[in-house]
C-alpha cells in the first residue's frame, strides 16, 4: 500500500469520527471542557487585542485575574487560542482540533512505525485500532487533556525503542530534547509518566550502548536544550511558587478512578472497549510465552507494559499508598497510565510484525487485527453517536448548581451559546467550577461558583494591560468577595483610595464597598523576566525549526542528479 493511500484511509478514519457531531450539529461539555474552553478563550483575546499577559488571565476565568495558563501549557493555550478567532465558535472549534489531534496522533505514530519499519498497510490498522481508544475518543467526548498529552508521549516511546534497537547510536540530541519540551508545553503530568519511564529505562539501557560516554554526553546536551526549549514553563513556575503557595489539582478517591478493561461506556474516563482490550492482553501474555525467541526491544516494551497494566488497577494499593505518600496525588487518577500503555501495545504489535513479517502467520495475524480495528471503531462510533444525539454535560462541575436552588440555567440555552460567534456566550453561560492554582485553602468548586460565577453579572468589568476596573451598585455598606484572585504583587485601589489585599477562603480579594456606586481597580504586573522566557523559547525553537529544514534542504540536495545540482547553484 503507498503512503498516499494509507493517509487517504486514515483521513476517512478521522473524518468518519466527526460524523456523530457533524450529523447532530451537537457539542459536548466534558468534566474539563470548560476549564480549557476559559483557557483557550483568555489567549484568544490576547492575541486579538494585542494584549500579551502570559501570566495572568484577565480575560478567562470571568476575569479573576488568575494563574491558569502560565503553569499549564500556555503555547499551547496560544496556539488553540489562534484556532478559536480562525473557527468562529466553540462548535466550528472543536471539529478543527478534533480532526488536527487526529493527524497529530496518526502522524507520530507513523514517525514510531518508520523506525519500527512496519510495512504501511499495517500501519492503517495500527492507527485505526489507536484512533478508536480513549488515546483519541475521550477527547472527542470530554476534552481529556490527557489525550492531547499523550501525543508526545508517542514521541518519548519512540526514543526508547531508538535506544535499544541501535546501540551503536542511541541518542537523536534535536529528536530527544524536541520530544521532552513538547511533552513539557503540553501536559505536566504527561512529563511526570515520560520522566518516570525514561530515567531507568535509559540507564538500563546503557549496558547494551557502544560509546556510553558520547551518549551520556548527548544527553546532558539534549538537556539543556531543552531548558531553553521550555524556558516560558519552569521559570513562571518557580516564580509563582516562589511567592505563592498555591491550589493543586484536585483529586478524588484514587482506588475509585482505575482502568477498566473489556467496556464500552465512554462516560468512564478509564475504559479500554473489549476489542482494543483483546489486544491488550493477549501482546503481554505473548511477551511472556515467547520471552525466549524476542528480541531486545520487545522485552523491554513487555516489561515496560505488563508494569503499566498493574499500575492503572486495584493490584495497587492506591489509598494507603496516598496516606504515606502525599505526593502520589500527583498522578490523580490511575487510569491515565492507560494512555501510555495504549501507545506501548501499539509498539509491541510493530515490533511482532516486522519479526515474522516473512511467514505465512502474518496473513492470518492481518485478518484478526482488520476485524479487531473495524470492531473497535464501529464500538467508538456508536458511543460517540449516542453522546451527540443529546446534550451531555458533566453537571457535577458544569452548569453551574447552587446546593439550595438547584441546577441554574438549562442545557438547552447553553448548547445555542456555544453556536454562537460570540465565543464568550458559551464560557458565561455555564461553569466548571475550579480552584486549582489559587491561593485559599477552601477547595470547594460550589463555593467557588457561588462567589465568581453567579454575582458576576452585578461587576462590569474593562482590561487594560495590566489593570481591571470592576464596578457596580451595592445597596449597603458591607465586606463583600470580589472576584480577583490574591496572588503577590496585585494592588487594590477602591473608590479612589489604596487598600490593603485581604485574602479570603477561596484565595479571593475580600473589599469593604460603600452603599452606592463603587469602583475598584486591581492591578497585577507580570514581571519582564516572563516575557524573556517567552522570548528565550521562541528563538531557540526558531533555531531548531531553521536548522531542521536547512539540514532537510541540504539531504534532498545531495540526493538530486549532478546537473540539478548544478541548476540550484546558479
Amino acid at each position: 500500500m503507498t503512503k498516499k493511500k494509507s493517509w487517504f484511509l486514515i483521513g476517512m478514519i478521522i473524518l468518519l469520527l466527526q460524523l456523530p457531531m457533524i450529523w447532530n450539529h451537537s457539542v459536548n461539555l466534558g468534566g474539563d471542557t470548560l476549564f480549557h474552553y476559559n483557557r483557550i478563550y483568555d489567549a484568544a483575546i490576547q492575541l486579538r487585542s494585542g494584549n500579551f499577559q502570559p501570566l495572568y488571565s484577565f480575560y478567562g476565568f470571568n476575569g479573576t485575574i488568575r494563574v491558569i495558563n502560565a503553569l499549564y501549557s500556555p503555547m499551547l493555550a496560544y496556539i488553540l487560542g489562534a484556532i478559536s478567532l480562525i473557527s468562529g465558535s466553540w462548535f466550528k472549534f472543536d471539529l478543527v482540533v478534533n480532526v488536527l489531534l487526529g493527524i497529530s496522533i496518526s502522524a507520530t505514530l507513523w514517525h514510531m512505525f518508520n523506525l519500527q519499519k512496519v510495512p504501511n498497510n499495517w500501519r492503517v490498522l495500527l492507527i485505526g485500532l489507536v484512533l478508536s481508544s480513549n488515546n483519541y475518543v475521550s477527547w472527542l467526548l470530554q476534552h481529556q487533556f490527557n489525550v492531547i498529552g499523550a501525543v508526545p508521549l508517542i514521541l518519548i516511546v519512540t526514543i526508547l525503542v531508538r535506544m535499544y534497537q541501535e546501540p551503536q547510536n542511541p541518542i537523536n540530541v534535536i529528536e530527544l530534547s524536541c520530544s521532552m519540551a513538547l511533552v513539557i508545553q503540553v501536559h505536566m503530568l504527561s512529563t511526570l509518566l515520560a520522566i518516570l519511564i525514561l530515567i531507568p529505562l535509559t540507564i538500563l539501557a546503557t549496558y547494551w550502548w557502544q560509546d556510553k560516554v558520547k551518549n551520556w554526553f548527548k544527553i546532558i546536551k539534549a538537556v539543556m536544550i531543552t531548558l531553553f526549549l521550555t524556558a516560558n514553563i519552569w521559570w513562571p513556575y518557580l516564580y509563582v511558587t516562589r511567592n505563592n503557595v498555591i491550589n493543586t489539582p484536585g483529586t478524588s478517591k484514587m482506588s475509585g478512578n482505575v482502568t477498566r478493561f473489556f467496556e464500552n461506556d465512554y462516560a468512564w474516563n478509564g475504559t479500554v472497549n473489549w476489542p482494543l482490550s483483546i489486544i491488550v492482553f493477549t501482546i503481554l501474555v505473548a511477551g511472556l510465552t515467547l520471552w525466549k525467541r524476542i528480541n531486545l526491544v520487545t522485552r523491554v516494551l513487555t516489561v515496560l507494559g505488563w508494569i503499566l497494566l498493574v499500575l492503572q488497577t486495584n493490584l495497587v494499593p492506591w489509598d494507603q499508598l496516598l496516606g504515606h505518600w502525599p505526593v502520589i496525588a500527583l498522578i490523580q487518577f490511575p487510569f491515565r497510565f492507560g494512555f501510555l500503555l495504549i501507545i506501548v501495545i501499539i509498539a509491541l504489535v510493530g515490533q511482532y510484525i516486522v519479526s515474522y513479517e516473512k511467514m505465512d502467520i502474518t496473513r492470518i495475524g492481518m485478518t484478526m487485527l482488520t476485524v479487531i480495528t473495524v470492531t473497535g471503531l464501529l464500538v467508538s462510533y456508536n458511543n460517540i453517536w449516542q453522546w451527540n444525539s443529546n446534550f451531555h454535560s458533566d453537571i457535577t462541575t458544569n452548569i453551574v448548581r447552587n446546593p439550595s436552588n438547584g441546577q441554574i440555567g438549562s442545557t438547552i440555552n447553553a448548547k445555542r451559546a456555544f453556536f454562537s460567534r460570540d465565543l464568550q456566550r458559551g464560557i458565561l453561560t455555564s461553569s466548571r467550577g475550579s480552584t486549582d492554582y489559587l491561593t485559599g485553602s477552601n477547595k470547594d468548586y460550589f463555593k467557588y461558583n457561588e462567589a465568581v460565577f453567579l454575582p458576576n453579572s452585578r461587576f462590569t468589568k474593562k482590561v487594560s494591560h495590566s489593570t481591571e476596573v470592576l464596578s457596580w451598585e451595592a445597596n449597603n455598606e458591607t465586606s463583600i468577595t470580589v472576584p480577583i484572585a490574591v496572588y503577590k504583587g496585585l494592588s487594590l485601589e477602591l473608590n479612589g483610595q489604596k487598600i490593603n489585599v485581604k485574602r479570603g477562603e477561596l484565595g479571593l480579594a475580600i473589599i469593604n464597598q460603600k452603599s452606592g456606586y463603587n469602583k475598584l481597580i486591581a492591578r497585577q504586573i507580570t514581571p519582564l523576566s516572563i516575557f524573556i522566557s517567552y522570548y528565550v523559547t521562541i528563538v531557540v525553537w526558531s533555531i531548531i525549526f531553521v536548522v531542521f529544514y536547512v539540514k532537510q534542504w541540504k539531504s534532498r540536495l545531495t540526493k538530486q542528479p549532478n546537473f540539478i545540482k548544478e541548476m540550484s547553484n546558479d
